[in-house]
């Protein structure tokens, strides 16, 4: 008589590489999710950039943070805070992962100044 079905050692090994095979997806996952996340603090402090400029180019000064038109405002999302740093010279447009984004060690914080200096590295402006 032949039996069927699986024994509890084949059950266990195939068990086991689905786990493998899950945590390593997972972090796949994750690397891509902060990576889409960075892409979008990107184009919000180039659009914050465009605003700074824009305002430089008709006043020859940049503005006091706090006096930026309603349609520039810095936007506020759970993955990134956005703050600017304004001095007489220049400005420094910073954006410091927040929530879940936290967890992406690569690039905390991203950073972008009057010089066109993009912060900490190019990884986190993806190039």
């Amino acid at each position: 008589m032949k039996m069927r079905g699986f024994s509890l050692i084949e059950l266990l090994v195939t068990v086991s590489v689905i786990g493998v095979l899950a945590k390593v997806s997972m972090g796949s996952y994750t690397q891509n999710i902060f990576a889409v996340n960075r892409a979008e603090a990107n184009t919000q402090i180039l659009m914050i950039q465009s605003v700074y400029e824009s305002i430089y180019s008709q006043t020859n000064s940049y503005p006091a943070a706090n006096t930026l038109p309603p349609s520039a405002s810095i936007p506020s999302t759970t993955n990134y805070s956005y703050s600017t740093t304004i001095t007489a010279t220049g400005y420094k447009i910073t954006a410091t992962a927040t929530g879940n984004q936290a967890k992406d060690t690569t690039c905390p914080t991203i950073t972008l100044d009057s010089a066109g200096t993009q912060g900490p590295s190019n990884l986190c402006w993806g190039s």
